[in-house]
C-alpha cells in the first residue's frame, strides 16, 4: 500500500498539542486566565482518539495484505508491550532519583520517601491502567495493549462487527465517567482500553482492513461536508461542556471525550484518508512518524526543564506565554532525539548480549 502521508503530518500536530496541554498545565495553575484556561478546557479532544483510530488502520491495513495474521498481531503485541515496559522503568527509575534528590536537599529520609513512592503508585490495576508518577501519560500505552488484545480475540473469533458495535456502547456508556458525569456517576474510571480505547481502535483496524472500498466511499464526500461536520463538533463539544457544567452543576474538569468526539475524530480521519499527500516531503510527516517516541519521552523530558528553572529560580517564567510556547518546542526537539539515542542504545546492548551469547555457545 502507498505511504498516507497526511496520517504522519496529523499524528505530529496532535503530539504537539499533547505536549503543549502537559506544558501549560504541569505544576502550574491557570484558573485565574479565562484565555488558557479556556483553551485547555474546550479545545477539541480529538487528539487521542486520532491516535488510536490511526493505530487500529494501519494495523487493519497491514492485516489484509497478510496470510500469517497471527505472527503479526503477535509481534506487533510485543513491540507494544516492550515500549511500554521499557519507558515504565525509565519513569520508575526518574521518579526514584527525584525522591533521592529531594530527601537530600530537604534532609529527609529517603529510603521512607522511597518506601512512599512505591506505596502511592504500585498497584494491582497498574498495568492495566499505566498510571505511575511522572509517567503518567504511559496510560495510553497500556490501553493501545489492551485494546489490541480484545481485538484480536474477535480477529480470531471472526466476529469485528460485534466488539465495534460493543465497543461503541462501552464508549458512550463511558461518558458518564468523563464529561457526563454529573448527571450520573460511575464508579470506576473510563479513560482506558474498555470504554475508550477499544471502540477507536476496533473502528480504526475495520476501515483499514476494508481500505479501498472505504478510500473510494471517501472520495465520493465533498470535503467542505466533512470540514463542516468538524466544526459543527467542534462547537458541539464546547455545547456539551458549559451545559452540563451550567445545568447540573458539574465540577469544571476536563472530560477526556465527549458524545461529539466520535463525529469529530472520524471526520478529520476521513479528511486525511482523502489528502493522503499533503505531508509528502515534508519535515512534519518525518517528525510525525515519531510521534509516539516524542509522546512516550516528553513528561521525563518536560519534568527536567522544570526541576532546572525551579533550581535556577525562573520557574515564575512559566506564567507568560511566549515562554510556555517556546517551552513545547524545546521538550519536543529533545524528546525526539532522546527517544533515537535510547532506541539506539537498547539496539547496541541487543546486539552485545547476543554477541556475548554466541560467543559463549
Amino acid at each position: 500500500m502507498e505511504r498516507n502521508y497526511t496520517i504522519d503530518y496529523v499524528k505530529f500536530i496532535a503530539v504537539v498539542l499533547v505536549v503543549g496541554v502537559h506544558t501549560f498545565t504541569y505544576n502550574i495553575n491557570w484558573q485565574d486566565n479565562l484565555f488558557i484556561y479556556g483553551l485547555i478546557h474546550y479545545f477539541p479532544r480529538w487528539v487521542i482518539p486520532y491516535f488510536f483510530i490511526v493505530s487500529g488502520y494501519l494495523l487493519g491495513v497491514k492485516i489484509s495484505f497478510l496470510k500469517q495474521r497471527k505472527d503479526y498481531l503477535n509481534q506487533y503485541l510485543f513491540k507494544l508491550v516492550k515500549l511500554f515496559v521499557t519507558w515504565f522503568f525509565i519513569y520508575v527509575l526518574f521518579d526514584l532519583m527525584n525522591r533521592v534528590v529531594y530527601s537530600i536537599y530537604f534532609d529527609k529520609n529517603i529510603w521512607l520517601e522511597i518506601m512512599n513512592y512505591f506505596h502511592d503508585f504500585f498497584r494491582v490495576t497498574l498495568l492495566y491502567d499505566g498510571v505511575i508518577g511522572t509517567g503518567f501519560h504511559l496510560w495510553f500505552l497500556t490501553a493501545l495493549i489492551w485494546s489490541i488484545l480484545i481485538l484480536y480475540i474477535f480477529i480470531y473469533l471472526d466476529r469485528v462487527h460485534f466488539i465495534l458495535l460493543l465497543g461503541f456502547l462501552l464508549n458512550i456508556i463511558g461518558l458518564f465517567g468523563q464529561t457526563y458525569g454529573s448527571i450520573f456517576q460511575v464508579s470506576f474510571d473510563t479513560r482506558d482500553a474498555l470504554f475508550f480505547g477499544l471502540f477507536y481502535i476496533t473502528l480504526g483496524y475495520y476501515i483499514g482492513s476494508n481500505n479501498d472500498a472505504i478510500i473510494n466511499k471517501c472520495e465520493k464526500v465533498k470535503s467542505r461536508y466533512l470540514i463542516l461536520i468538524f466544526i459543527l463538533s467542534s462547537i458541539m463539544q464546547v455545547t456539551e461542556k458549559v451545559s452540563i457544567y451550567h445545568w447540573f452543576a458539574a465540577t469544571d474538569g476536563i472530560g477526556e471525550y465527549y458524545l461529539s468526539t466520535i463525529p469529530m475524530t472520524v471526520s478529520l480521519f476521513i479528511l486525511v484518508l482523502k489528502y493522503r499527500y499533503l505531508g509528502k516531503n515534508n519535515i512534519i510527516a518525518d517528525l510525525g512518524g515519531a510521534a509516539v517516541g516524542i509522546y512516550v519521552a516528553h513528561m521525563v523530558i518536560l519534568s527536567t526543564v522544570i526541576l532546572l528553572m525551579q533550581f535556577l529560580n525562573i520557574d515564575h517564567w512559566r506564567e507568560n506565554y511566549i515562554v510556555n510556547l517556546v517551552l513545547v518546542l524545546i521538550v519536543i526537539y529533545i524528546s525526539y532525539y532522546t527517544y533515537i539515542l535510547i532506541n539506539t542504545f537498547l539496539f547496541h546492548f541487543k546486539n552485545l548480549l547476543m554477541n556475548r551469547k554466541e560467543v559463549t555457545l
